[in-house]
């Protein structure tokens, strides 16, 4: 077990610099989710992910992440992924709004650039339905998920962006899988 001093240590060395460096993030778009156990049942079209994200470096990020698939007839959400994640940035890393005066005026000069970005997560993957004919398609398993998008830094506190995302299970009761592709909002504190 560890003791208070070494939680501090870790809590430190996790959040070395940018210890408020926190962005809430909402993400919305269109997909499938499939669970299979004794049946298989899909939802589809609709996804919805809430996001903490922490900037670790330029390059990288740590997050937790509540993502939902929503079917339209009937209005559910059943098939649910909770877990934490990383985002790996590739060169020049996280781009900040740029903000630059000119001499004299109160002339602005704004740059933004798109930052590109690989990820990966792992958590648990959970899909609760009514049984159909007495036949269960609910699964519970551990997942792996795989992200790639970009991100644009509108201002300061505003994130725009677009992902393709997938979540497979590996582990668990069932199998349950996800392919996305949503747009992102996301507001810097």
């Amino acid at each position: 077990m560890l003791d208070k001093s070494s939680l501090i240590f870790i809590f430190f060395i996790f959040f070395h610099k940018n210890l408020l460096a926190i962005t809430l993030l909402w993400s919305g778009g269109l997909g499938q989710a499939t669970s299979k156990n004794e049946i298989t049942v899909k939802e589809e079209p609709l996804f919805q992910s809430y996001r903490i994200e922490h900037q670790y470096s330029n390059l990288t990020t740590f997050g937790v992440e509540h993502s939902r698939s929503l079917s339209i007839d009937p209005l559910v959400s059943s098939i649910s992924f909770t877990g934490i994640y990383s985002k790996f940035y590739l060169s020049p890393g996280i781009a900040p709004a740029y903000n630059e005066k000119f001499d004299g005026k109160n002339d602005k000069y704004f740059t933004r650039i798109y930052s590109i970005y690989m990820g990966a997560g792992i958590g648990i993957g959970q899909a609760s339905f009514l049984p159909q004919e007495g036949l269960s398609a609910n699964s519970a398993a551990l997942y792996l998920s795989l992200k790639g998008g970009l991100d644009l830094q509108m201002t300061e506190m505003i994130l725009l962006g677009a992902s393709l995302e997938t979540y497979q299970t590996f582990a668990g009761s069932g199998v349950i899988n996800g392919a996305y592709a949503c747009g992102i909002i996301g507001f810097n504190f």
